[in-house]
């Protein structure tokens, strides 16, 4: 090697390591990656988001009786019946997606403009949606991402988000979970941060949308987070006030009856990512019953039908049990945690857990478990940190989708598939805790420390 290459080459490697450790260039690297994701997906059907408009067009119209679909004995993803007609009337496209939502979006909804207009909204809403996607991981790097380079953090971010279904299909439909896992890493960081009002405003809209994310509190409750306790109960209470008030207490009944069947439902579908549909399906194949998808166009890129499973009340109560055994576990991390602890590991895994053990929940709502997995797989070093993101990554990206699609040993391969590598992310963030939780407190060897 030349005098002038062994010279050039410590200056090449600094360049390299300013480059990694600069927030700039991380935030260009976001800024980069959120522009190419518009110019992919822009014009895609948006259909969840198009159940939202349908919704407000019918409350606002004052048809508030056909907002709901009003399922009385599972939940099969169809619309109310009238939905099929009034939207062959347009110009869209698609799948036709119920709306289950709080009736206060539906209220929100109908407010912002006609259905003529639901294109230029929906590009607004890409726009939005991306940003948030780019902010929730860009947030989760606060927490989690300390000593790790940025532009790493944020490249393996990308690649994670952007290589999966987890990130691109919330886009391409429009999903509200975009909104709900970016205003849960909010709280998140807010909270880590000492902003603690503001962290339970967040998790008070998260809530507002999809209620699930009100079980975590119970990480406020017992870390005695009082101001981000108060600041959730009062914000959430206005929000349901508010709702009852601009529509009606029979609208709720209807929401809370669909809850009801919802929640005792179990959906089988390629993006349905948890246990329960995959017990379903190893278990119960006999029993799934299979629903033709409704759509106008006749051009979808999805499955034409979908299963679902009415269990019965011993496999309702094994997962309730579950749940409850998580819960429980979450209590006991978080009281033995510090905060950078429960920010970084105890978060995400509460996340992740829950997302598993629901009956309703998909790809996406790993988002934040996604956002934070960089971070985990850095204090897991290069060897289990490689076999983490290797773990997550490989069976879910977009290049083998078609391979799981071919294989027919199950009703929907790839479900399973999706569910085992969340199983992985979930592994991952679990032994980076119990790590972090063996430094924080070593176990003493009581026998050597006894004075003679």
């Amino acid at each position: 090697m030349t005098d002038e290459k062994m010279q050039a080459r410590p200056w090449n490697d600094r360049t390299m390591k300013r480059f990694l450790h600069s927030p700039v260039a991380a935030l260009a690297v976001l800024v980069f990656a959120a522009a190419l994701a518009f110019y992919e997906v822009a014009g895609s059907r948006n259909a969840d988001l198009m159940a939202s408009w349908i919704a407000g067009h019918f409350l606002h119209a004052g048809l508030s009786d056909q907002v709901y679909p009003g399922y009385t004995e599972a939940f099969s993803l169809h619309p109310h019946p009238t939905w099929h007609a009034f939207v062959e009337a347009t110009d869209y496209q698609g799948p036709i997606f119920p709306f289950i939502y709080p009736p206060i979006w539906a209220w929100l909804m109908g407010h912002i403009g006609t259905i003529e207009a639901f294109q230029l909204f929906a590009s607004f809403a890409l726009f939005a949606n991306i940003g948030m996607l780019a902010a929730t991981l860009w947030l989760a790097m606060r927490v989690s991402g300390q000593g790790m380079p940025p532009v790493a953090y944020v490249a393996l971010g990308v690649v994670l988000l952007a290589g999966t279904p987890v990130g691109v299909l919330p886009l391409a439909e429009g999903q509200p979970q975009i909104l709900v896992s970016f205003l849960l890493v909010l709280a998140i960081e807010r909270c880590w941060s000492g902003n603690q009002v503001a962290a339970g405003t967040a998790l008070a809209l998260a809530a507002a949308l999809k209620l699930y994310p009100a079980i975590f509190v119970l990480i406020w409750l017992v870390t005695g987070e009082r101001r981000a306790l108060g600041s959730f109960a009062i914000v959430g209470a206005g929000l349901a006030g508010l709702s009852v008030a601009l529509t009606d207490w029979d609208l709720h009944r209807a929401f809370l009856s669909d809850l009801s069947i919802i929640s005792n439902t179990v959906l089988v579908t390629a993006v349905s990512t948890n246990v329960q549909a995959s017990v379903a399906q190893l278990f119960f194949a006999g029993d799934l019953m299979r629903v033709p998808a409704i759509e106008v166009g006749g051009a979808t890129n999805v499955a034409p039908a979908w299963q679902y499973l009415v269990p019965d009340h011993g496999f309702r109560w094994l997962f309730k049990g579950f749940l409850l055994g998580i819960l429980a576990g979450i209590i006991w991390a978080a009281s033995r945690t510090q905060p950078e602890t429960r920010a970084a590991l105890v978060w995400p895994l509460s996340l992740s857990l829950t997302a598993l053990v629901l009956p309703l929940t998909w790809i996406y709502y790993f988002i934040p478990g996604i956002a934070f997995l960089p971070g985990i797989a850095w204090r897991l070093g290069r060897v289990g940190g490689g076999l983490a993101f290797a773990a997550v990554f490989l069976p879910i990206c977009w290049q083998v989708v078609p391979f799981w699609r071919g294989i027919i040993a199950l009703p929907v391969m790839f479900q399973l598939v999706a569910t085992l590598a969340m199983c992985a992310l979930t592994i991952a963030t679990a032994i980076a805790l119990f790590l972090q939780l063996r430094r924080e407190n070593p176990v003493r060897n009581t026998f050597t420390e006894q004075p003679l």
